[in-house]
């Protein structure tokens, strides 16, 4: 992801290398517009030779400035200033001939309030005046604003093309910034550590399907699970092991749930998890072959054992309220599992509460 610098509000390192290739097709668009004029009224030769420098040179300088320089955003609303600072002196040169003028002033103006907002735009209107002002004093005042069909021709490569270059920039612009959007949304929703939904996504996702299920009568589970003794591997193991223990499990439920289930890390050692349209029934065989397999798991080599992890499971029913109710209940469920010798799945209100051991 690009910083950004608080006060300019452009991007940062990465930009000199963005910008690059939009300045060099720019300015030598430019000294194209700029030479047609050049040719009708015989410029003098030190006009061309600074008119070379800036459309061919002056790109290369202002990226390696940029690149190499401690702010790189500083740097780079300094070369937005002399592009400006440019344009108004050749506008000058021109004698104020009114295409190629207005032209060039009107990109180089929406480059900055593009880049910098109201504030970079309105410096780049003092550096425009600037750059006049020290063309005026260069070359004199004659202005010459009729701009002949041979002038119309030079300056329609810039007219055509650099706005298709800018809005390619800007269409990039946007799908960066939208794909970075979704990254930042993607990893505020997931635990850094087992790569599941963390409890905040999970819980939002868990109001939505009880409502739905509220709302059309279908039934839905909430399983809570929490694996057996996991202290102990802490203690004996250390806590790099334990959480290897807790990511290969993760990958391992994920693996085994089905798509419609949703699953998180809620916490520590504890996953939560909403089984949509299925009934205490159809939940319990789910989580019970998910149980069993458990046990099975080899959890990686630098934990010999094997863990048991125990369920409580609680379907949606009408003395459930609202979310907090049914968390209530899959984790007493879950509490009576443990009381119960571990490793087990209880389904909540039922009459033997053990409903399945292992």
């Amino acid at each position: 992801m690009t910083k950004e610098n608080p006060s300019g509000g452009i991007p940062g390192r990465g930009f000199p290398r963005r910008v690059y290739p939009a300045r060099v097709i720019g300015v030598g668009l430019g000294f194209i517009g700029v030479a047609g004029v050049f040719v009708s009224a015989g410029a003098p030769p030190w006009a061309w030779l600074l008119l070379i420098l800036n459309g061919f040179v002056w790109p290369h300088i202002a990226f390696l400035s940029a690149r190499h320089a401690a702010d790189p955003s500083r740097a780079e609303r300094r070369n937005l200033m002399i592009d400006a600072l440019a344009g108004g002196f050749w506008v000058a040169l021109m004698q104020f001939n009114m295409l190629p003028s207005a032209l060039l002033l009107a990109m180089l103006s929406m480059d900055n309030m593009a880049l910098g907002g109201m504030r970079l735009f309105l410096r780049g209107l003092l550096a425009h005046l600037t750059g006049i002002a020290t063309g005026v004093l260069l070359a004199g005042w004659a202005p010459a604003p009729v701009t002949n069909a041979r002038e119309i021709l030079f300056c329609l490569p810039f007219l055509l093309i650099y706005p298709q270059l800018v809005g390619n920039i800007t269409f990039q612009l946007a799908q960066r910034l939208d794909a970075e959007k979704r990254s930042l949304l993607q990893r505020t929703r997931i635990d850094a550590l087992t790569g599941l939904w963390n409890r905040g996504y999970w819980q939002e996702r868990a109001l939505a399907e009880l409502s739905r299920s509220q709302r059309q009568g279908a039934p839905a589970v909430l399983v809570i699970a929490d694996i057996d003794h996991f202290k102990n591997i802490n203690d004996h193991f250390g806590h790099g092991v334990g959480d290897q223990v807790l990511r290969r499990l993760s990958a391992l439920l994920q693996k085994e749930v089905r798509i419609s289930d949703f699953l998180c890390r809620y916490g520590g050692e504890e996953f939560a998890m909403v089984l949509p349209d299925t009934d205490n029934t159809g939940a319990l065989a789910v989580i019970e072959r998910l149980r069993e397999t458990i046990m099975r798991c080899d959890l990686g080599p630098d934990y010999p054992g094997r863990v048991t992890v125990s369920f409580g499971l609680a379907q949606l029913g009408p003395a459930i309220a609202d979310l907090p109710a049914w968390i209530e209940a899959a984790d007493t469920a879950l509490y009576q599992a443990k009381q119960a010798g571990r490793n087990r799945s209880v389904v909540y209100g039922s009459q033997d509460p053990v409903s399945s051991a292992g």
